[in-house]
């Protein structure tokens, strides 16, 4: 038998810029850049093995 295994990894920041943001379109909820937070980061994973 030989099949094939893949797989990977990856991360990145997904935080947006000022001009990215228009805090007119739902004022309910804005997004504040004078106390920024944590970092916001995608990670993803994806396996293959053989055929599947």
């Amino acid at each position: 038998m030989n099949a094939q295994f893949l797989a990977g990894a990856a991360s990145g920041s997904i935080m947006p810029e000022r001009d990215m943001i228009d805090n007119s379109i739902h004022s309910c909820m804005t997004v504040r850049f004078d106390e920024p937070g944590s970092p916001l980061r995608a990670k993803a994973l994806a396996l293959s093995f053989g055929e599947r």
